[in-house]
C-alpha cells in the first residue's frame, strides 16, 4: 500500500517553522481511505502511554505507513524542509500510542505531536547512535511492562492530576 509520497511536502500545505526550534507541520498527507484502513490496524494496547513499535502488535497498514515514514527517502524529505541535516543517515526509533491518560499531556521539546481525534499518535525520531535507540527500546519495553502490570493504580493516581502536569522522562 503506497502511503506517503516525500513529493507531497514540496507542494502548498506544510508549513516550516523556525521558532522556537526548526519543525515541519505537514497536514492531510493521508487519504481518508488510508485513515479508514489505519484506524482497524492500529494496535489495541490494553493501557494508555506511548510503546516502541512491534510490528507483530499492528496490521498491515500502520506497519507499512511506518516503513513509509522511515523510508530514507521521506527521512530525507522531512529532515531537509526544516533546514536540517538529512535524517535517513541516522537511526529511528518508532514509537505508537492509542490513548493517553491526563499527565501524557505535556509536550517535550524535542518532539511536537499533533493528535488527531482519537488521540492516535505514531512517532518516529531519528537518534544520534544505534545504542541510543537500544536504550530508549529496552527502556520502552520495560514501561510498557510495568504499564501492564500496574496501569489500573497509575490511572487511578493519575485521574487527579491536572492536565499540565509535568512526568519524569
Amino acid at each position: 500500500m503506497h502511503l506517503l509520497d516525500p513529493q507531497t511536502l514540496d507542494y502548498p500545505g506544510p508549513l516550516v517553522h523556525k521558532e522556537p526550534f526548526p519543525f515541519l507541520i505537514a497536514s492531510d498527507m493521508l487519504s481518508a481511505a488510508a485513515r479508514n484502513r489505519l484506524d482497524e490496524d492500529f494496535p489495541r494496547y490494553p493501557s494508555a502511554g506511548f510503546f516502541p513499535h512491534e510490528p507483530d502488535d499492528c496490521g498491515a497498514s500502520i506497519n507499512a505507513l511506518i516503513e513509509a515514514l522511515t523510508a530514507p527517502a521521506f527521512a530525507h524529505a522531512i529532515g531537509t524542509r526544516p533546514g536540517q541535516e538529512p535524517l535517513a543517515s541516522f537511526p529511528t526509533l518508532v514509537a505508537i500510542c492509542r490513548s493517553l491518560n491526563k499527565r501524557h499531556g505535556t509536550i517535550h521539546t524535542d518532539s511536537r505531536l499533533q493528535f488527531n481525534e482519537g488521540r492516535r499518535v505514531v512517532q518516529v525520531a531519528w537518534l544520534i547512535s544505534e545504542h541510543e535507540k537500544l536504550r530508549k527500546t529496552q527502556r520502552g519495553r520495560l514501561s510498557r511492562l510495568f504499564k501492564k502490570l500496574f496501569g489500573a493504580i497509575d490511572r487511578r493516581i493519575g485521574a487527579g492530576r491536572k492536565n499540565d502536569a509535568a512526568h519524569l522522562d
